[in-house]
């Protein structure tokens, strides 16, 4: 009996051991940038895995702030519009644009802002994709969770959908073995020889900094980009229409 109580405690001590390194490491790298670990360079400065997690990110980084106004829309607000430009800098601005918003979920997100506070200034970007209803989206650009992301009303204590999710994000974060990968390719790619051909640094107002590799051919991935927004967002495979 006492051999069995010393392998369970030695079992348990490993578990422990093993999820606190687990959750160390993960924080420390914080590759989508939702623990608000210390930007280190050479381990984490680097965002390279961090694009389709800003929604997650910023929806609990603007909670967390005490901005008063917003700006909502989609990739290019999120990386074009400075809330420390010298026209928006009198007001608290958060750069609450996320890719591929549609006004759906920029309605969740401006109500779930004015429940909470007082909201002085909205800057809103609309691309013209939002409106492709013929549009088959991925069921990720959607789902449930994004609206549990966004606190209903204020104190967010009391929102239950809100807290059980922000516990699945977090822990997600700390322990998920997807994010143990993502943060050991962050790592990885934090070389410049190793580095994707964009990488992204978001700042605390929520402004996104894409950075490009030396050798990206401009006109090559405007193409690339325009062909995919023409087949894709605009006038899609599944039925090349636009309403």
């Amino acid at each position: 009996m006492c051999g069995v109580n010393r392998y369970g405690l030695a079992v348990a001590l490993f578990s422990f051991v093993f999820l606190a390194i687990l959750a160390t490491f993960n924080w420390l790298v914080d590759p989508y940038n939702l623990m608000g670990a210390p930007q280190i360079e050479g381990v984490n400065i680097r965002k390279t895995k961090i694009f389709f997690h800003i929604a997650k990110t910023k929806s609990y980084a603007f909670h967390a702030g005490d901005a008063d106004s917003l700006i909502l829309g989609s990739s290019r607000a999120g990386s074009a519009i400075d809330p420390r430009h010298p026209t928006l800098a009198i007001d608290k601005f958060y750069n609450f644009a996320t890719p591929g918003s549609l006004p759906s979920q920029d309605y969740l997100k401006l109500r779930s802002a004015i429940e909470s506070r007082k909201i002085k200034r909205l800057i809103y970007c609309v691309d013209f994709f939002a409106f492709n209803r013929f549009q088959k989206r991925a069921a990720t650009t959607y789902d449930d969770s994004y609206g549990k992301r966004l606190p209903a009303s204020s104190p967010v204590f009391l929102n239950g959908n809100f807290l059980q999710q922000a516990m699945i994000d977090f822990a997600g974060g700390l322990w998920a073995y997807q994010t143990l990968r993502v943060s050991i390719n962050t790592v990885q790619e934090q070389q410049s020889e190793k580095s994707p051909e964009v990488y992204f640094t978001l700042a605390d107002n929520g402004l996104w900094y894409p950075t490009f590799a030396s050798n990206r051919v401009p006109v090559k991935a405007f193409r690339l980009t325009e062909n995919t927004y023409l087949d894709g967002s605009w006038f899609s495979a599944d039925s090349p229409r636009f309403s």
